[in-house]
């Protein structure tokens, strides 16, 4: 439905609601207007007549009883029941049902008298008694119509129900369709604007003036977020070159310090000019020792700044690709490591590999590291003297390692939650896990395809199995 100027750019909410409701409230007194004009026209027209019109005519009938004192049934109008009673109260006639007379007799007794049951009034004249039952209501003026339409009250409120809601459908259904003819933009633009989409305007060209304001506020937002998240990104960009030029500089002391370290190893027979033999050969040992340790733990920095500058200077941060690695050269890297890291730490290392043509699809600083990662924990735990196991076999397409540690156990909770980011129990280590370590470790080995499973072998010894893909078949087995 139209109504003039409705649409006007300076609409305000309150204004629409104003005019609506105005119209409203004019729609309904112009049906009421109408509905009063019907109703005094049938009245006027004998149509139907007044509720108290048929007390009336009873009112009448008994003046006319009272002067006259007698009492004929031809004066009583067909809708008025009525039963006429001698001074003993025995019925002479009436027009009424049992049910009725045994209500006027009732009546007559002083009795209360529902009003469901009807109206009910008496005359007395002539030793004689007339009582009259009557209802008070609008009514038809036909018999016919009272008897088959519905009672003229109900009529009356049902037309007066529809007048209320025939008008009251249009306002809500005009208001709803005019307000969401703003609200629709605005929805859709929130939901781009959720969506990630901060390139489409949003409308402006609204017709109430709130929700142009609601809607230039919106699209202030939106471009405010747009400018921070493009500052979030280039900060973000400008972060990443900075660590790895970063790693870089890092890179630089550890080759520096690895060098020198190989230095030292080539010239500790030049330390032996004013030592014995006996002590020197000790001193070249322990030396040949510290200087293998101190050269190992610069390639583990070295390799780790390696793999953080290759995951840095990718772009997209996606995955990388992963050049198919050996299992025999990964395995002799991790004997030796093993065989350092275990002396290092007091413990007896014991490997057993299976040998193997087979590959691994694995990118190789970061399973090379992860495997790394576990021996230490291993070696760093526990009592010493202990001994640190690894196994290595390949079956069904898949390696498996097995690092099992004699000195210590993993705890019930250790076994479950071990490899969740932040676990840690602060007790000693057959109830101690480093649990951030054991995450990232766990997380590198499944981003390679991979799993990790904790368990208690039955000696109650803590054990690390890792399973990764291989792309050949598997030889025999033997032992180092």
């Amino acid at each position: 439905m139209g109504i003039k100027n409705i649409y006007s750019k300076k609409n305000t909410l309150r204004k629409i609601l104003s005019i609506y409701s105005l119209v409203f409230i004019g729609i309904i007194c112009f049906l009421f207007l109408l509905l009063v004009i019907g109703f005094h026209y049938g009245v006027r027209h004998d149509l139907y007549t007044f509720a108290n019109h048929e007390e009336k005519q009873v009112e009448i009938l008994k003046e006319k009883i009272i002067s006259s004192q007698n009492f004929n049934s031809t004066w009583v109008p067909d809708n008025i029941g009525y039963i006429q009673l001698n001074n003993e109260n025995e019925v002479i006639n009436s027009n009424m049902k049992i049910e009725d007379q045994e209500n006027a007799l009732d009546y007559l007794d002083g009795k209360q008298i529902p009003f469901s049951k009807g109206y009910f009034s008496k005359v007395v004249y002539n030793n004689r008694v007339c009582v009259f039952k009557y209802r008070i209501g609008v009514l038809y003026s036909s018999d016919w119509a009272n008897a088959h339409l519905p009672r003229a009250e109900s009529l009356f409120i049902f037309i007066i129900a529809l007048t209320l809601l025939i008008p009251t459908m249009w306002f809500a259904k005009s208001v709803t369709r005019h307000i969401y003819k703003d609200v629709l933009p605005l929805q859709k633009a929130l939901v781009s604007i959720g969506n990630g989409d901060l390139n489409i305007p949003v409308p402006s060209s609204l017709s109430i003036s709130e929700f142009r304001e609601l809607g230039n506020l919106m699209d202030h937002m939106r471009v405010d977020l747009k400018a921070t998240l493009e500052e979030l990104w280039n900060s973000e960009h400008k972060i990443r070159e900075q660590t790895t030029q970063m790693l870089h500089d890092y890179r630089s002391p550890l080759t520096v310090a690895r060098a020198n370290a190989e230095f030292m190893k080539e010239d500790l027979s030049q330390l032996t000019l004013f030592i014995s033999d006996k002590d020197k050969e000790k001193m070249n040992e322990n030396l040949l020792k510290y200087t293998e340790a101190i050269i190992f733990n610069l390639n583990r920095l070295e390799e780790v700044a390696d793999r953080l500058q290759l995951q840095l200077s990718n772009e997209n941060n996606d995955q990388l690709v992963k050049e198919p690695l050996p299992l025999d050269s990964l395995n002799l890297k991790i004997n030796q490591e093993g065989h350092i890291l275990s002396e290092q730490y007091g413990n007896e290392w014991k490997s057993q590999f299976q040998d193997t043509d087979d590959y691994t699809t694995t990118e190789e600083s970061a399973i090379h590291q992860a495997l790394t990662n576990i021996i230490l924990n291993a070696c760093e735990h526990g009592h010493s003297p202990q001994s640190i196991h690894l196994t290595f076999i390949v079956s069904n397409g898949k390696a498996e390692y097995k690092i099992t540690n004699s000195g210590s156990h993993f705890s019930d909770a250790a076994l479950v939650h071990a490899t969740d980011k932040g676990f840690s129990e602060k007790k000693n280590y057959t109830q101690n896990i480093k649990g951030v370590g054991l995450y990232f470790t766990a997380r590198v080995i499944r981003e390679n395809g991979g799993e990790l499973y904790l368990s208690n072998t039955p000696e109650g010894y803590a054990c690390v199995q890792v399973i990764i893909p291989v792309v050949k078949k598997n030889k025999g087995l033997k032992s180092q």
